[in-house]
């Protein structure tokens, strides 16, 4: 009873309003069901997200188009993990090693930079925990002035790391904060 006999219109700005009705228009013409992707903001609860949107022309029984019937499904978490794994994906073509670890610090992934920079194979760190790279070493000079002015920041830290071949290799650390 709150939605039926009413339009888009009475529903979300006139810009958005307008967006649905060219694509019932589109569905319309093509004489046949239209998917497209749309970002809608509810006015109620402010929530935003993109929806996959099925619009698909309605005729009644003498041929003649009465409506369009639009069934909307929420993809925004897909979206979003489809746009992670882009950046992981993106990221671990990078220059830089990078280590993706679990919970418990055993390492779940490394880049081919990685495996450049320390000798480690891929076989040889998946499945070990981070102590695989420790070192022991004492810090140099360097290290630890290196290691100051880095720690002013949230996020990164220098740490030294222990290469394959038992040379230690400096490294800045990033610490992905947690959503």
């Amino acid at each position: 009873a709150q939605i039926i006999g009413k339009t888009d219109y009475e529903f979300v700005d006139k810009d958005q309003a307008d967006f649905f009705r060219e694509y019932d228009r589109r569905a319309t013409a093509a004489g046949k069901p239209c998917t497209n992707e749309e970002w809608l903001t509810f006015a109620e609860t402010g929530y935003r997200g993109l929806f996959e949107t099925v619009k698909t022309p309605l005729w009644d029984h003498s041929g003649m188009q009465v409506g369009v019937l639009g069934i909307a499904r929420d993809i925004t978490e897909r979206h979003r993990a489809e746009e992670q794994r882009r950046i992981t994906a993106t990221a671990f073509e990078a220059q830089e090693g990078i280590v993706i670890t679990g919970a418990n610090r055993s390492i779940l992934r490394v880049n081919r930079a990685f495996t450049d920079i320390t000798g480690y194979t891929s076989d040889d760190a998946i499945g070990q925990t981070l102590h695989l790279l420790h070192s022991d070493r004492q810090d140099s000079a360097v290290f630890r002035a290196i290691s100051a002015d880095i720690a002013r920041t949230d996020s990164w830290q220098l740490e030294r790391v222990l290469a394959r071949d038992g040379q230690v290799i400096f490294v800045i650390k990033g610490n992905q904060p947690r959503t």
